[in-house]
């Protein structure tokens, strides 16, 4: 199939450099060649958006191919003039006005095919290694994305690590393990769990979840988003389709205003719920009202060039439940055309009190996640760089939990007081403890206060409310306070 431009990012360029976007418009229809053909479509469309030289060098390939030469690598306009029948696309340079590529289509045929091509592969699909059977006339496109149908290789070479990730706990000794593949990628995952994955290649992603507490959840995203970073950017594009530019999928994504691990992770549920993620992942946590416990740089990146990386700890609320969780984010801003995405995005969550002691457990997901050679040569026959991204994928998971490990084990004992105190908060309990015994029960938000006063009346007339810097106390298993009477 031939390949076009992403003209759905194209349409998400902001017209600069000094000049108005009339005036260019005016500019180039003062062009010898484009003013001799407008004189024969007069009712021609015509659209000019502009390419700064790191997109232009990003679409060089592209360029080569459709121009038949390279050009320059510098600051273009891009023109796209559409009569009945024919179309003429061309690169001016943005400072001398000179023409570095022009392209004319006479066919109505293939230039309706093109642009059914530009719209249908901007367009989410059923997630499998396929390729488009795209046909009709834009607007009047028919996209069907199509799965290959060669069965995969059983995965059976699947390594489990002996010795649990992390602190050893009689939750992750109690738990059992049974694998689960779609024949290109395997993990172990807790018996009795979903799993769901998305996306292909480079792009692969999944889900586990507890199907009884969804809440209770492994995840990685190798790409989430995109995002706005920019309220301006989001005005412009939503003005473009107005218009009637060509419909960008992810006009619905939030604005993320600082662009921050931590505020990407404010505002997932409305990528979740978007368009953009919902039609590509489904299952994508709808997590919300984040708490931040701790949040620090990691010492190491995945993506070499990201913008950041951090480790957070936070409370959220999902679906009416309230969990904590332990996230790994890289971002990435693009800062043309001003999206920002997720690049790599893994989330271990529990339902709230249990993640201290259900952590390793969890870890093990990620650890064993595994690659079919047979993917690989997919992808490879697919898309040029999936090779490497599909090999890469296993190593940045591993990477990956090591990163998250490290931070875990090392983490602040503060941070394990202040995560069970907003628990208790949100919850609406309080804690008290048995000075003889070390015993701590849960007890209701202004207990205390009533028990101070009557504590004779009760079997247990000793108890004292927890020392706020006491880690071991904090993190003691509570006992009801039906033992209190």
């Amino acid at each position: 199939m031939r390949k076009i431009l992403p003209f759905f990012i194209l349409t998400s360029a902001i017209l600069v450099a000094g000049c108005t976007s009339e005036n260019i418009n005016s500019v180039i229809k003062a062009l010898p060649q484009v003013k001799d053909f407008l004189s024969q479509y007069s009712d021609a469309d015509f659209s000019v958006v502009y390419w700064n030289a790191e997109y232009t060098q990003n679409h060089l390939s592209e360029i080569l191919e459709l121009c038949g030469k390279t050009i320059d690598v510098k600051d273009y306009y891009y023109a796209v003039i559409s009569g009945e029948n024919t179309s003429m696309k061309l690169w001016v340079d943005k400072d001398t006005y000179d023409i570095a590529c022009l392209i004319k289509e006479t066919s109505k045929e293939n230039n309706t095919l093109l642009e059914c091509i530009e719209y249908c592969e901007s367009q989410p699909h059923v997630q499998c290694v396929g390729s488009w059977n795209i046909s009709g006339a834009y607007p009047d496109c028919i996209c069907e994305y199509i799965c290959d149908t060669e069965e995969p290789e059983p995965v059976t070479d699947i390594p489990i690590i002996e010795t649990p990730v992390g602190n050893t706990t009689s939750a992750q000794n109690e738990v059992e393990f049974e694998e689960w593949t779609d024949g290109s990628v395997s993990l172990m995952v807790p018996k009795g769990w979903s799993t769901t994955a998305y996306g292909e290649c480079a792009t692969k992603s999944f889900v586990v979840f507890n199907p009884n507490n969804t809440i209770n959840q492994v995840f990685y995203f190798s790409e989430a988003g995109p995002v706005y970073t920019s309220q301006e950017q989001k005005d412009f594009d939503e003005y473009y389709m107005s218009i009637g530019g060509y419909p960008l999928f992810y006009i619905d994504s939030p604005v993320v205003v600082p662009f921050t691990s931590e505020n990407f992770l404010n505002h997932f549920k409305e990528l979740a719920e978007a368009y953009v993620m919902s039609t590509i992942a489904p299952g994508a946590p709808k997590m919300e009202n984040f708490e931040i416990i701790s949040s620090e740089n990691s010492p190491s990146k995945i993506l070499s060039n990201a913008d950041e990386a951090k480790i957070i700890r936070a409370i959220f609320e999902q679906d009416g439940i309230y969990g904590e969780g332990l996230f790994y984010i890289e971002i990435y801003n693009f800062e043309y055309p001003n999206l920002g995405y997720a690049m790599t995005f893994i989330g271990v969550t529990y339902e709230l009190g249990g993640l201290r002691t259900h952590e390793p457990m969890l870890m093990q997901v990620i650890y064993n996640y595994t690659i079919k050679d047979t993917y690989v040569s997919s992808c490879l026959h697919q898309q040029a760089q999936a090779l490497s991204g599909a090999l890469k994928a296993g190593q940045t998971l591993s990477e990956s939990s090591d990163i998250i490990m490290d931070a875990w084990n090392s983490r602040n004992r503060v941070d394990d007081i202040l995560s069970e105190k907003r628990s208790d908060a949100v919850l609406g309990y309080g804690r008290v403890y048995n000075p003889d015994t070390g015993e701590v029960y849960q007890v209701s938000t202004g207990f205390y206060d009533n028990y101070d006063l009557n504590r004779e009346y009760y079997n247990l007339n000793n108890l004292q409310v927890l020392p706020d810097n006491d880690w071991d106390l904090w993190t003691t298993p509570t006992i009801s306070s039906d033992e209190i009477h």
